[in-house]
């Protein structure tokens, strides 16, 4: 990642971080089953994104694993199963404020990750991996498990 890309990542989780406390923290409804949803959603994609970064972390730290492309784990039912998770634990951050509106939020990442991203890693995956990455992604889908 460009120091670039890093700045205007790290600033726009800042601002959408920011809105959710913002707007979330003014809440004063009893907590009922949108909240334990909510919090189901974050929990399952913050799970999904660590457990495969870490997974591959592990599996990348093996000598043997050197020039290989990981498709293990989680991977395996999704080229980009981290981002999905992403995406995931955000919805679960901005359905948790109450303001519908700040789901823009996670869908702007989805649109990010499926128009932007994930094309351009692709490219990087496939010229580095070349032929391992073209079965990979013949038979894994890209983004969401199942579906894309």
């Amino acid at each position: 990642m460009a120091w670039s890309e890093m700045l205007l990542v790290s600033g726009l989780m800042s601002f959408a971080l920011f809105s959710f406390a913002k707007v979330g923290g003014d809440s004063h409804q009893p907590v009922g089953a949108l909240d334990y949803f909510s919090i189901f959603l974050y929990l399952f994609g913050s799970g999904l994104n660590t457990y495969s970064e870490y997974t591959r972390y592990i599996w990348k730290k093996q000598a043997a694993h050197k020039g290989r492309l990981y498709k293990e784990g989680l991977f395996k039912y999704s080229m980009h199963i981290n981002y999905f998770g992403d995406v995931v634990l955000f919805t679960g951050f901005a359905l948790l404020t109450y303001s519908f509106s700040l789901l823009v939020i996670p869908l702007i990442m989805a649109l990010n990750f499926i128009f932007f991203i994930i094309p351009r890693l692709d490219k990087y995956l496939a010229r580095k991996y070349d032929e391992e990455f073209k079965e990979y992604a013949v038979r894994t889908k890209k983004f969401i498990p199942g579906i894309y």
